[in-house]
This record gives C-alpha cells, sequence and structure tokens, in this order.
C-alpha cells in the first residue's frame, strides 16, 4: 500500500513539475516577446518623422522580404511580404528561404 502511494506521489511530482517548467516556458517568452516590442518601438520612434527609408532604417527594422511569384498577367500585382525584426518571427532555414 505505501508502494502504490509512493508512486502516486512520484507520478504527480513529474507530472506537475512538467507543467511548471511549461508555465515557466511561456511565461520566459512572454517577457522576451514584450522585451522585443519595447526595443522595437524605440528603433521606430528613433525614426519618427523621417521621409523616406534609408538602409540604416532597413536594417534596424526588417528582417527579411518575400514576394510571391510572378503573374503570367502583366495586369495581377505581386504580393510583397515584409516580416520586422523583433517583431515576426526569423527564417528557420536562411540557407532556403526561396523555397
Amino acid at each position: 500500500m505505501a508502494f502504490s502511494l509512493l508512486e502516486k506521489y512520484q507520478a504527480e511530482k513529474k507530472s506537475l513539475q512538467a507543467e511548471y517548467d511549461e508555465f515557466q516556458k511561456r511565461s520566459d517568452m512572454a517577457r522576451q516577446d514584450e522585451a522585443d516590442v519595447d526595443e522595437y518601438i524605440h528603433r521606430l520612434k528613433s525614426y519618427a518623422g523621417a521621409d523616406e527609408l534609408t538602409r540604416r532604417m532597413a536594417l534596424d527594422l526588417i528582417e527579411y522580404i518575400t514576394l510571391d511569384e510572378n503573374p503570367r498577367k502583366k495586369s495581377i500585382p505581386r504580393d510583397i511580404h515584409i516580416y520586422y525584426k523583433l517583431i515576426d518571427r526569423p527564417l528557420t532555414d536562411k540557407k532556403n528561404a526561396l523555397a
């Protein structure tokens, strides 16, 4: 009987530790996301009032840009997707960015 209670306790402890670790991971990610947003806003404010996009601005703010496939008809515009640093998820495989 005591052995059964010990096994239950160990299983519950392991389950609760895994749950705690998951909550901790989520909390850390939320804090990092908040810090990233704050940093991005700080960078954006430093360029407030700019009339044109400069190379320095692009390097500070933009992670990467993708273009959709070129349509066969010239009258249909191509979609451009801009992914911002600290806001959007970075590329996982930069060698295969065009795939």
